[in-house]
């Protein structure tokens, strides 16, 4: 097929909206299209606040940081030319679960467009989002940014020694002051209990 499509099947993606992504690339005009929670028109039911709040800081860390000019990055729900897709599958991260946010972060001119959605409650399924994936998610932003210059493995190795030098100056130095305070003489002690309270 020349076009391939992601949605989610836990139900939260309106299948309406499929038709229309599929169509907008057919044109040859754009490369992508993308089903939103947050293009304008778009609805949200039955999504936790906390979560919502998340995905929104989360959208506004990839727009500022990183130049993705895409309301939703963390969408699930898009379609792509497969030119497009093969163009950029050997520049993926393969990290993390947000291919979306993987596939523009490999080519930032991709010419896209979202449209609403109707981003319902789940039908089936649980949430993926625990500790690991937020790391995960910190881990893909970092290699996006410096990752080639600078490989996650390396740079925490990298802190771990720094972090285990600075504990270790701190106890030197701590041994140090402890090793080399005099003690207090008996002659000192004595004036220390004369001295009137």
């Amino acid at each position: 097929s020349p076009i391939i499509a992601v949605m989610d099947a836990d139900g939260q993606h309106d299948e309406q909206a499929l038709p229309k992504l599929v169509e907008l690339l057919r044109g040859g005009e754009y490369d992508l299209a993308v089903g939103s929670r947050f293009a304008p028109g778009a609805t949200i039911t039955g999504f936790p606040e906390e979560r919502l709040k998340l995905s929104l800081r989360a959208n506004s860390l990839t727009q500022k940081y990183f130049g993705v000019k895409v309301l939703d990055s963390n969408t699930g729900y898009f379609a792509i030319r497969r030119e497009a897709f093969e163009g950029v599958v050997r520049s993926l991260s393969g990290r993390g679960f947000k291919i979306l946010l993987d596939i523009l972060l490999a080519d930032p001119n991709l010419r896209t467009i979202e449209i609403p959605i109707n981003f319902r409650s789940r039908l089936e399924g649980e949430s993926k989002l625990s500790k690991y994936v937020l790391a995960e998610y910190a881990i893909q932003l970092y290699e996006a940014k410096i990752g080639k210059l600078l490989p996650p493995r390396v740079a925490l190795d990298l802190g771990l020694v720094a972090v285990f030098s600075l504990l270790a100056a701190l106890v030197a130095n701590g041994l140090y002051q402890f090793l080399h305070v005099p003690a207090a003489t008996t002659e000192q002690k004595a004036q220390a209990h004369e001295q009137p309270k």
